[in-house]
């Protein structure tokens, strides 16, 4: 190691990379450089080289780096040196560091929805700002509106009364007018009056009166009227429902380096069905290729919804989050079931509204639409969480993303809602409860072509430290066992690769001394574990590119066997045939 010391420095220093290699066969020095302030880092100013670094792989797909260990150390514990974000990755990974690459990353996104949510977070205190603002000039206006209407009303019965004081003087004979005049004056004033009050007290009084005289009209007529009030009252609800599914959706406008928008969108949630399979209709490629992992993060989680008065029962919602991290005019969500032995699931079994509404079934869908995916800084968030879940239900989900169209889909299922939230369960028998007595929410993520991911999600209040995952294949009328997988926490899941087409289960389940996964027909003794299963079909291979090139050989050499096989048999019928025919021969003729 060289060591360039200089004698002037100050501030902070720092550790960065120096290129000393050429542009497409890069290699790196690691140095100290000292405080930025004294100009840009060049070879002049290096105070001392701590290690090498060289980025492209070797044959064996390593990435060499030295390091001076002592020096750098030295450098971080002693003299609070900064260390840059390239060095920051290759110190991580060789182990030095205890910031992995991507805590810096998740750090750095989470800055970011920080600054997502105090953006909207002003924007809404300032729309609720304006709101109250309009609200008042609106006020005021209708102060002004009224004092102008009292201000007339009175000139008019002025006016009526100097016309009642000119009869009076024009003699006896005008009595009865006169009489008439003050009685109409007196009339418009007490209205006047009336009207003042009224106005006053919010119109509350003239709008009850109104319902008073509506019901009055309706109560004879309430049975022909029934067909009418009924489709308004489904009406009213459905827009309570829709009220109760406000939107999730974190988008921050992208700004050059001085702090200005490049350009402004707007984004629009479509709610309706019928619309959005409109809008994906346009798009018939749209489930041709799977998306990347680069492209969309898929969250899928579950809520529970307790109810607030009476005659509701808890239920479960399904939670959807697609963190986008490609521009996308277009994101869709799209719910289909695929199996449900509970007839209350409506997705399944209550197909025949969608169909006479629109002369077919169309599975439930939602849709993010952006004005300028240009404008929008990477990653977005939307989701939508008003989908509800059954007990053993399949469904798959599916988020497509527009122009790239790709699909990434997964099947997702739960047990029983009691056995998945507790407070489903407390709500039903409290007294009864067992904590012990759950099992998850299960994801099977079928986007990879090289495999599954198989992945698990728990309630906030269940804590585990192990998960068990028990896959079995079936064949005809027989299940055969594959393989088991034991998850241990923080991981919610794993992949599997390298998978044959076929119909496969999956048990998930905490494994527990006190319960097995299965249990013989004689014993009576024995406790089937909570477990959820989760069915799915694959109708083509899954596998890697170096299990497929396997393959590829094992069958060559198969074939190869078998023709050096039925070679060698051809030559030894034909040997044996020979030497038959010459001993027939020899002894008969």
């Amino acid at each position: 190691m060289r060591k360039l010391v200089l004698p002037k420095y100050f501030g902070r220093p720092s550790i960065g990379l120096a290129l000393f290699g050429c542009t497409n066969r890069p290699f790196y020095h690691i140095c100290v450089f000292p405080d930025r302030a004294l100009g840009r880092r060049c070879e002049s100013n290096i105070i001392e080289q701590v290690g090498t670094f060289d980025p492209l792989p070797n044959v064996r797909n390593e990435k060499l780096l030295a390091l001076n260990i002592g020096r750098i150390k030295y450098w971080v514990a002693e003299r609070n040196t900064h260390i840059s974000v390239p060095v920051l990755q290759p110190l991580g990974l060789s182990g030095l560091f205890p910031i992995h690459p991507k805590t810096f990353i998740r750090a750095r996104d989470s800055r970011r929805l920080g600054e997502l949510a105090a953006h909207q977070a002003a924007v809404k205190r300032e729309a609720d700002e304006k709101a109250k603002e309009e609200k008042r000039e609106q006020v005021t206006k209708a102060e002004e509106e009224e004092k102008k209407a009292a201000g007339e009303q009175e000139v008019e019965v002025e006016k009526r009364r100097k016309q009642a004081a000119e009869a009076e003087k024009q003699g006896e004979n005008k009595d009865r007018r006169i009489e008439e005049a003050r009685k109409e004056a007196k009339k418009e004033e007490e209205h006047g009056r009336g009207e003042e009050e009224r106005k006053q007290e919010g119109g509350s009084g003239s709008r009850i009166e109104r319902l008073k005289h509506r019901i009055i009209w309706l109560s004879p007529n309430f049975a022909c009227v029934f067909a009418y009030l009924l489709p308004l009252m489904m009406s009213v609800s459905s827009s309570l429902v829709v009220a109760l599914c406000p939107d999730d959706v974190q988008i921050v406008e992208r700004v050059d380096r001085e702090g200005h928008s490049e350009a402004h969108f707007q984004y629009e949630i479509e709610r309706d069905t019928k619309a959005c399979d409109t809008v994906q209709l346009q798009y018939p490629q749209l489930y041709a290729a799977s998306c990347e992992d680069a492209d969309v993060d898929v969250t899928i989680s579950s809520i529970p919804v307790l109810p607030n008065g009476t005659n509701v029962l808890p239920y479960v919602n399904l939670n959807v989050s697609a963190l986008v991290h490609v521009p996308s005019s277009h994101v869709f969500v799209r719910l289909q079931c695929l199996e449900a032995p509970n007839l209350d699931d409506q997705y399944c079994h209550d197909h025949e509204a969608q169909i006479r509404k629109w002369g077919r079934m169309i599975w439930p869908c939602r849709a993010l639409a952006l004005s300028d995916p240009d404008a929008v800084q990477l990653p977005f968030r939307f989701a939508y969480h008003c989908f509800q879940l059954f007990g053993h239900s399949h469904y798959l989900i599916n988020v497509s993303l527009v122009p790239r169209l790709c699909t990434s889909s997964f099947i997702v299922t739960i047990p029983l809602e009691t056995q998945l939230h507790s407070s489903v369960a407390k709500f039903y028998s409290p007294e009864s409860f067992n904590a012990a007595d759950w099992s998850p929410l299960v994801i099977v993520d079928l986007s990879p072509s090289d495999g599954v991911w198989l992945r698990y999600e728990r309630p906030s209040d269940r804590r585990v430290k192990q998960m068990t995952f028990t896959i079995y294949e079936k064949q005809d009328a027989m299940s055969k066992f594959v393989f088991t997988e034991i998850v241990d926490a923080p991981n919610s899941g794993f992949k599997w690769t390298n998978i044959p087409a076929a119909n496969y289960s999956v048990f998930v389940y905490v494994n527990r001394h006190d319960c097995n996964l299965l249990c013989g027909d004689g014993d009576s003794d024995c406790i089937i574990c909570p477990h959820t299963v989760a069915r799915f079909t694959l109708l083509k291979d899954k596998y890697t590119t170096a299990w497929r090139n396997l393959r590829s050989a094992a069958n060559f050499a198969k074939v190869f066997a078998l023709a050096l096989l039925g070679k060698f048999f051809t030559c030894y019928l034909h040997t044996y045939t020979y030497v038959y025919t010459y001993i027939y021969v020899y002894i008969y003729v």
